[in-house]
């Protein structure tokens, strides 16, 4: 990707076409910023999309049998599937699909305005804290794949919609006059399996499977000499502390340049990578660094590690957020991938290079993806703070 990518920010959500199912709201709308507009720029945390009545959501009319069955029950499943920290090929029970004009990535978070009553009725029945499958709708595709749909790697047309998508967990769920708002958090990768449409509800389910990255246990596989392995992961880690000390400078020359909206979302902050320690010759030099904002962002202990602390101490474990479920065997990995998400969600913009990342197995891609369009922008800040404070101490 070129590094003149920094400059075409994501500020917003794509505004839906008007075939497919979402309605936008004012923020909906994409704005291509200026080199002084900010990287971190996030818009999830405000603001709302609608789903409009009678949206084209399911292509087939819809038969209101007035049976759910195997809806709350398949969520039901997802959710204890989370909690073992299943990986790979793991085909679930069918649970509710919403398909939209925009391709959502795991750790992104979304506001939708339900108004059609039998996604009304989907999303009482899904709950708080229960899940359901977002995959972009067909309609909204590249022309590209709809010519032919095998034109992405690992991605196929299945259903109304496209093959992969991710598994949203229901955070909060507002009742409003003629319909709901619905907040959730995009927890995971999913892969489409089998669409079953409304055969058996009045609105539609598919069964899914996680679709996790591959890359690193595949290079521990065939790696017959431990040493390649080493380094392939060592490669990994270093990438990601890369990529997350360059978001960090953003942030903060973001910040001394008088940039609002500056700061890193907490979904990344969550998946973040643990921070080396800075070790300062003596207390009143780091002190200073302090003063100085010299030192890395901090981040708060890991809810792991609050959990196994509250445990030892007899206390009630913190809960977990939706990350954690996955497990703490596969955590480490799964962070990465979720990091390389999150990063890349702050510059993906076009629906082409969003498909790509979704159907990419490989953590080191998407993070040196991330860093080719972070790091350009990073030295355009430090050149920009260069000539502000240059300018300053003139006058």
């Amino acid at each position: 990707m070129s590094g003149s990518h920094c400059q075409q920010m994501r500020v917003g959500v794509r505004r839906p076409q008007a075939a497919c199912s979402l309605r936008a709201t004012p923020r909906s709308a994409v704005v291509r910023a200026s080199p002084s507009r900010s990287l971190l720029r996030q818009t999830s945390s405000s603001g709302s999309r609608k789903v409009a009545r009678h949206a084209l959501m399911e292509p087939e009319s819809r038969k209101a049998t007035g049976n759910n069955t195997g809806s709350s029950s398949s969520t039901d499943n997802v959710g204890k599937a989370l909690a073992r920290g299943d990986k790979g090929v793991l085909t679930l029970n069918r649970v509710p699909v919403l398909y939209t004009s925009s391709v959502l990535l795991p750790t992104e978070e979304d506001t939708f305005h339900v108004e059609d009553p039998h996604y009304v009725d989907m999303f009482e029945s899904v709950g708080v804290s229960g899940v359901f499958a977002h995959c972009l709708h067909g309609v909204s595709a590249p022309e590209a794949m709809r010519i032919n749909e095998n034109a992405f790697d690992r991605v196929t047309m299945r259903g109304p919609g496209i093959s992969v998508g991710c598994l949203a967990k229901v955070t909060k769920i507002e009742h409003l006059s003629g319909g709901m708002k619905v907040s959730f958090k995009c927890v995971r990768r999913c892969n489409l399996v089998k669409y079953h449409g409304v055969e058996r509800s009045i609105f539609p389910l598919v069964d899914v499977a996680w679709q996790d990255d591959t890359d690193l246990e595949e290079v521990i596989v065939r790696e017959s000499r431990t040493e390649a392995a080493a380094q392939y992961i060592q490669y990994v880690s270093e990438a990601e502390q890369t990529l997350w000390s360059c978001l960090v400078e953003i942030e903060r020359l973001e910040k001394a340049l008088g940039h609002t909206q500056c700061a890193l979302p907490d979904s990344l902050l969550e998946v973040a990578p643990p921070e080396a320690k800075n070790k300062f010759p003596s207390r009143a030099v780091a002190e200073m660094k302090i003063w100085l904002g010299a030192v890395d962002k901090k981040r708060p202990p890991s809810v792991n590690a609050n959990v196994a602390r509250d445990r030892l101490q007899g206390k009630e474990g913190k809960k977990m957020t939706p990350y954690e479920e996955i497990g703490e065997k596969s955590y480490k990995f799964t962070r990465q991938e979720l990091f390389s998400f999150a990063a890349a969600a702050l510059v993906a913009e076009r629906t082409e290079e969003r498909i790509a990342l979704l159907a990419s197995n490989s953590t080191k891609a998407k993070l040196e993806w991330a860093l080719s369009a972070a790091k350009p922008y990073m030295e355009q800040l430090r050149t920009e703070a260069t000539m502000y404070s240059a300018f300053n101490n003139r006058s």
